[in-house]
């Protein structure tokens, strides 16, 4: 099983590679049921490994002068902003909404 869980780990580095992005979907169910890792930390460990690519990949851009720092910052920035005020807004709704009469 182990054997098996190392060829996924190397299918899903070549994808997430190819496509850039959504490695946390494989990653997670990968480290669950074939490493036999808890769910939360499995989330924690896709984090690091789907972070980490992110960051040798800013490396290579940059280095092949494909980076426009200036740009990428404004882009962070604002979608980091946007995405706390939704989750903030987003999380009360739901709370309301799933646990208001259920007491």
């Amino acid at each position: 099983m182990e054997y098996l869980g190392w060829f996924l780990s190397v299918i899903m580095g070549l994808v997430m590679g190819l496509i850039g992005g959504g490695g946390s979907i494989i990653t997670v169910p990968l480290l669950v049921y074939f490493y036999k890792i808890e769910p939360t930390k499995a989330t924690l460990a896709s984090l690091l490994v789907v972070g980490s690519t992110a960051i040798i990949g800013i490396f290579s851009a940059a280095r092949q002068g494909n980076l426009r720092l200036r740009e990428s910052l404004i882009l962070q920035f604002q979608v980091s902003l946007e995405s706390s005020f939704q989750g903030s807004f987003w999380s009360q709704k739901c709370q309301m909404l799933f646990f208001i009469g259920n007491t």
